[in-house]
C-alpha cells in the first residue's frame, strides 16, 4: 500500500509525502458534476479537483505548507 510505504520512509527520515487521490474526487461529486464520457471528469470537476489538491498540499497544515515554500525562496 503506497500510503504505508510513504509513512515508513518518512519515519526513516526521507522527505516524502502521499496524497490519496480519492480525497480529490468521490461518489458525492457525481450529483454535482458531469462525466462527459461516463468515466472521466468534465472541466468543472477537474477545476474542483485542482482546488482540493492545492488546499491539501499548499495550505497551512498541508503536505507542503506555504510557509515552508516562502522559507525556501529566501
Amino acid at each position: 500500500h503506497v500510503a504505508h510505504v510513504a509513512r515508513v520512509r518518512q519515519e526513516a527520515g526521507e522527505r516524502i509525502a502521499h496524497l490519496d487521490g480519492l480525497a480529490l474526487s468521490g461518489a458525492d461529486d457525481l450529483a454535482r458534476f458531469t462525466l462527459p464520457d461516463g468515466l472521466h471528469p468534465g472541466a468543472a470537476l477537474y477545476a474542483e479537483m485542482g482546488e482540493r489538491w492545492v488546499a491539501r498540499v499548499f495550505a497551512d497544515g498541508g503536505l507542503v505548507p506555504r510557509a515552508g515554500l516562502d522559507a525556501v525562496g529566501r
